[in-house]
């Protein structure tokens, strides 16, 4: 029975790639929001340096 455990350990990569992508789809979902939150930063700045002056 131990000898059907390396197979299932390797196979294993192939069950968990959905939650990875899912990860990954979170991570690059955070990373877009911090990219629109920092655009908007800048947009603002810019808008404020313009009404400043």
């Amino acid at each position: 029975n131990e000898m059907t455990v390396p197979p299932t350990i390797a196979a294993s990569p192939v069950s968990d790639a959905p939650s990875t992508q899912s990860a990954l789809q979170l991570i690059q979902n955070r990373l877009n929001d911090i990219g629109h939150i920092t655009d908007i930063a800048q947009r603002i700045n810019k808008w404020w340096s313009v009404y400043k002056n």
